[in-house]
């Protein structure tokens, strides 16, 4: 059974990991042998971690969201909500440290543990970087390989984002879902910009098709 789940990730080969954000818990679905295994959690609110790696038994994790590989399949990102954190996973050696924020909620920019989050909604991977939406601060951020958070679009301050909730990423820019302005915004790379792309009643007129 599962409380409230979030996140879902496929690793292609048959495991499909869930963030069980009512149970505090980072599970494993294995379509092979048909079974679930909860691989960090008790059921308990966990704590704000620091970067050190410690083993995730006996870990629980504080209202777990959004799950990513990043930087290779071998480790897991889970977007903990509860202590305004990104966490990593290592899956072979079953560690967990704190990938990316200082447990303060915040929007500071730079590396560990100067670096700090509010609440991040969705996570996506392009080109060696982790791209994320953070809800309360209306931003878009990306963290990179070696662990710099940068916010490319401040909505607080810019007004061009609500709501950023979900987001998908291509070779041409960011896709996020506004749900205060009920419409998909892209962020392109080639301008460095945000614009509307789809939602709004001119959009809706030029769109070839029909928007229930």
């Amino acid at each position: 059974s599962f409380n409230s789940p979030q996140g879902l990730l496929y690793d292609g080969d048959g495991k499909l990991y869930v963030s069980d954000t009512g149970n505090n818990a980072l599970r494993e679905i294995n379509f092979k042998t048909n079974r679930v295994t909860t691989l960090i959690g008790s059921g308990k609110r966990g704590a704000i971690i620091d970067k050190t790696a410690i083993s995730s038994k006996g870990f629980d994790l504080s209202n777990p969201g959004d799950l990513e590989f990043f930087p290779d399949k071998s480790m897991i990102v889970i977007s903990n909500a509860g202590t305004h954190q990104l966490l990593s996973y290592d899956i072979e050696n079953q560690k967990i440290s704190a990938l990316a924020g200082n447990g303060v909620n915040g929007g500071v920019d730079g590396k560990y543990p100067e670096n700090s989050l509010s609440k991040i909604s969705d996570l996506s991977t392009y080109d060696e970087k982790l791209y994320f939406t953070d809800l309360n601060l209306s931003s878009l951020r990306i963290l990179d390989k070696e662990g710099n958070i940068e916010t490319l679009i401040d909505g607080k301050k810019s007004h061009l984002l609500s709501k950023p909730l979900g987001l998908t990423v291509d070779d041409t820019g960011v896709y996020i879902t506004d749900i205060a302005s009920r419409t998909i915004q892209k962020y392109d790379f080639t301008s460095q910009k945000v614009g509307e792309f789809i939602g709004g009643k001119e959009v809706q007129s030029k769109f070839p098709f029909k928007l229930n």
